[in-house]
């Protein structure tokens, strides 16, 4: 009993000294609005300095990166070859008379696999080296494409607002959409029932509602997946009109004259002269979002039933629905994308822009595979160094200047590391925004001139 007792006051006193350790770092965030201020301004300039380096060293990155891709399956398979026939080669080098103690690899442990292995990573290492030689003129439109989005970084700063913008947009249409179906389901019928299955005693509220107030329900569930998805698709029509004006721009002194606010006219063009083309792509993902969704749940709902009447066809069926309507969503709005971008730069309809997305990534499909590779590759790179740059600087900033680490200072810092951690929060949040960008405008580089 005292043993107990004793545990137990150790586990209360560990659990308020966690909690107040807790309350008091959020205190500390809440009064580093300074550093943080500081922080967010940072980031974007080391964002900058970012796409300044990627300029510059585009082309070493990318054949580094290949280079890497080709050395590294190569020298796998070299070291699967050396476990394979590490008994034999540690043999000859002792009949040599070689006072040579080889290391044992660590593979698989036989010799079969291990050789299995290596030759699939010779293959692959073989397969990139192919790829290197066949494909280079593909290998440079993805540095020119890459090098091309920067610029337009670099020409029309504002577009990197737009991610969060849409963002903020999209996250008021959810409150006000589900302050407005909390207001539809409340047509039914009231009617309570009891709860004493639950709890011992008590009354709750429900609503009944008929077959046309399900059907008013599901329609406004419709509704505001339909608007949810065509905010995403202005946005990516704003982006490639944006893009398609930057192009069009005549050069004054080596620069881009953009015209003022191409954004807001970008929005502009895509509210009136194409909301049609962009309705209609969205409500393709809206239609097929809805379903994975009712069909998600119909899974889940059978999934928990554990009895022996529990249908596995059904399980099986619903789960393999799931896969496929998200497969064919993803590929939806993948084309989505292109398609937006020939709407943009050839005023299509969606039909047809469609139509010129699918010829055109049958026709540069290794060019965009390869744009999609060194897309995600240099995405990585921002979202990792960013942050860590931005906050080992927030954590040099308050351990080194007076001003935060001098306990009589007003902006006293005691938990630096809590800062620094919360820093690098705030600029992985701007290396989002100015990354995201590669994806959004990686159709509108791949047009032909």
């Amino acid at each position: 009993k005292e043993s107990f007792a004793w545990t137990l006051e150790t586990l209360n006193e560990t659990i308020e000294g966690s909690a107040t350790e807790v309350m008091y770092g959020l205190a500390e965030i809440v009064e580093a609005r300074k550093v943080f201020l500081f922080t967010g301004c940072m980031a974007v300039v080391i964002s900058y300095i970012f796409m300044f380096a990627l300029d510059c060293l585009a082309f070493p990155v990318v054949y580094t990166a290949l280079t890497i891709c080709v050395v590294g399956p190569v020298g796998a398979g070299l070291y699967f070859i050396y476990g394979a026939f590490h008994h034999e080669i540690s043999n000859g080098i002792e009949d040599a008379g070689w006072n040579v103690v080889l290391p044992k690899a660590i593979t698989t442990s036989d010799r079969n696999w291990d050789i299995i292995v290596s030759i699939l990573c010779f293959l692959l290492g073989i397969g990139v080296a192919c790829f290197w030689c066949c494909k280079k003129k593909s290998i440079n439109f993805v540095i020119v494409a890459v090098k091309a989005t920067i610029r337009v970084l670099y020409d029309v700063p504002t577009l990197i607002l737009l991610p969060s913008l849409n963002t903020a947009a999209r996250a008021i249409v959810l409150i006000l959409a589900m302050w407005g179906l909390a207001l539809v389901v409340s047509v039914g019928e009231v009617a309570s029932y009891d709860i004493h299955s639950w709890v011992p005693q008590g009354l709750a509220r429900t609503f009944n509602h008929t077959q046309d107030e399900r059907l008013y329900i599901l329609y406004y569930i419709f509704a505001c997946a339909w608007i949810y998805e065509l905010l995403l698709a202005l946005q990516q029509f704003v982006v490639a009109y944006t893009v398609l004006i930057w192009y069009n721009a005549p050069l004054n002194n080596g620069k881009k004259k953009v015209p003022c606010a191409p954004i807001v006219r970008a929005a502009f063009m895509g509210l009136t002269y194409h909301l049609g083309s962009l309705a209609f792509g969205a409500v393709l993902l809206a239609f097929f979002r809805i379903i994975y969704v009712l069909v998600t749940f119909f899974y889940n709902q059978n999934k928990k039933n554990q009895d022996e009447e529990a249908n596995g066809v059904v399980k099986a069926a619903t789960a393999c629905c799931c896969c496929c309507l998200n497969c064919f969503e993803q590929i939806l709005r993948y084309l989505n994308s292109g398609a937006y971008v020939m709407v943009a730069v050839n005023s299509d309809n969606y039909c047809q822009g469609a139509d010129r997305a699918v010829k055109l990534m049958l026709s540069e499909f290794v060019a965009i595979g390869a744009l999609e590779g060194s897309t995600f590759l240099f995405q990585t790179l921002g979202n990792i160094s960013i942050p860590a740059a931005g906050g080992y600087l927030t954590y040099l900033m308050v351990t080194q200047l007076e001003q935060f680490k001098s306990v009589t200072s007003p902006d006293y810092i005691a938990q630096p590391k809590v800062i620094a951690v919360v820093g690098g929060l705030i600029c992985l949040g701007v290396s989002v925004s100015f990354m995201s960008i590669f994806d959004t405008v990686l159709m509108p580089c791949c047009l032909p001139s």
